[in-house]
């Protein structure tokens, strides 16, 4: 298995997990609170802070080169880099 799929694939069960327990955390104490479109509107920058966190950990863990053949998925929501460019 390339070391990009095994990164990827870290990725996504790490971020899933954030999600599950952010998403139970909004369901049982914002929603009632809240409602459900501000309990969305709470949880989502931190789903997505915690993607933005969790990206560079993996990345650096399983020795993914920033420009390897997984970046070609995961490239539509990068930043370009001035060396890269």
């Amino acid at each position: 298995m390339y070391r990009t799929t095994k990164g990827g694939a870290l990725y996504a069960i790490i971020v899933f997990v954030i999600g599950f327990i952010f998403g139970t955390i909004r369901v049982l104490l914002l929603v009632p609170r809240l409602g459900e479109t501000n309990a969305v509107i709470v949880e989502a920058p931190i789903i997505l802070a915690a993607s933005w966190f969790v990206l560079p950990l993996v990345r650096g863990s399983a020795r993914c080169r920033a420009n390897g053949p997984g970046s070609i998925i995961n490239g539509f929501g990068r930043v370009p880099r001035a060396d890269v460019l």
